[in-house]
């Protein structure tokens, strides 16, 4: 007791961050492994890793009196979140967040980059060589097999693909030359034949392309020009965000031009409809049943129509609006790669419901910038 007295404040932290990697990194293995085809832990590293975090976030107790109040309001607002959806993974984005005050980033990402490329090998490796299951399913009907490479399921194993992409701009961008991208580009083209998944192949395109043509156009153009070009991409960004959460719920399947729109988005606004039409948009969200049904009876692929059903609009307009934030915050920053990691979570969002949950949502960590200042990236 008396050594950790005399402890400094960065030692402290050095063995904060130290309990906070051990149970990111556990669980992070823990989950990817359960979301795949590899074979399952004999144990649970829920638990041991919740009580590591509890002890990170009061080890040192460094919090000041406005952080101490948005932690109050942000933990009151989850677990009523949770209480009425139950849906308790919020508590695991809270906690992450609140807890890695005085964390640096960039150790983090790299570590999550290296679980997600091992395992993604791994499993890639087994399944092809017929050692673990490859389950596979027909592409809308048609002769093509869609794989999952190990991984449970197509859609999870590109969009497993696409985070290790955007850890990849997040660490190394500045370091990325022209070869490098198109070799992503490539590998993401080698991938996308065996997956079918267009949606997770499409955004990694787009970051790759967008990427390559920055590097490109950059030495060319004025700063002021350059300044423009991220505003456009921003703006639009914004407006189709706003798109894809408004119109599923004024859905109307008589109007020619929400026809066109729900067969362009396969069919995601009609689906939407259906559940807006059985469930309220709340403050604090709806316990939907089909969700939890075994085996699950409904998916609802926009992610912008589950967090306002599902999570509520308090938490849908919180959750935009930080994102926004943050893409202001890069952009005064001239943050190209931020900029388009958020973009790429925020247009996988409008197609898929995966970026709700943090294990595979990493970009949550950059919340913590609207509590804590001066934290390390």
């Amino acid at each position: 007791m008396l050594n950790f007295l005399k402890m400094s404040l960065d030692e402290k932290y050095r063995i904060k961050n130290v309990l906070f990697s051990v149970a990111w990194c556990l669980l992070l293995v823990q989950v990817l492994i359960l979301g795949s085809n590899l074979p399952k832990l004999p144990f649970s590293f829920t638990i041991p890793c919740f009580i590591l975090l509890c002890i990170s976030a009061i080890f040192p107790f460094d919090y000041k009196l406005k952080e101490i109040l948005i932690i109050i309001f942000m933990g009151i607002l989850t677990l009523l979140v949770c209480y009425i959806s139950k849906y308790n993974i919020l508590i695991w984005v809270f906690s992450f967040i609140v807890c890695s005050k005085g964390i640096p980033l960039k150790p983090i990402f790299f570590k999550s980059l290296i679980i997600y490329s091992c395992i993604f090998i791994l499993a890639l490796v087994l399944s092809l060589s017929g050692k673990i299951p490859d389950v596979t399913r027909s592409n809308g009907g048609t002769s093509y097999l869609k794989h999952a490479l190990g991984l449970g399921d197509a859609n999870t194993a590109h969009a497993v693909f696409l985070i290790i992409i955007t850890l990849i701009l997040s660490i190394y961008y500045e370091k990325l030359n022209y070869i490098h991208l198109i070799m992503l580009i490539i590998s993401n083209t080698i991938l996308l034949a065996f997956t079918i998944c267009r949606t997770s192949a499409i955004i990694v395109y787009f970051i790759l392309f967008a990427a390559l043509l920055e590097k490109i156009l950059c030495r060319y153009i004025s700063r002021n020009t350059y300044k423009k070009i991220l505003l456009l991409m921003i703006s639009l960004l914004a407006l189709y965000v706003a798109f894809m959460t408004i119109s599923p719920v004024f859905y109307n399947e008589t109007s020619p031009m929400f026809s066109k729109l729900n067969n362009l988005f396969t069919g995601r606004f009609a689906l939407g409809e259906a559940f807006f039409s059985n469930y309220s948009i709340l403050p604090f969200g709806n316990y939907i049943s089909e969700f939890f049904a075994e085996p699950q009876s409904a998916y609802l692929d926009n992610g912008y129509s589950v967090l306002l059903l599902q999570f509520g609009f308090i938490y849908t307009i919180l959750y935009i609006g930080l994102y926004f934030a943050l893409l202001v915050k890069f952009y005064r920053q001239n943050n190209f790669a931020g900029i388009l990691v958020i973009t790429s979570v925020l247009v996988y969002m409008s197609m898929e419901n995966l970026m709700t949950i943090i294990y595979y949502n990493l970009s949550y960590f950059w919340f913590r910038d609207f509590l804590f200042k001066n934290q390390k990236g």
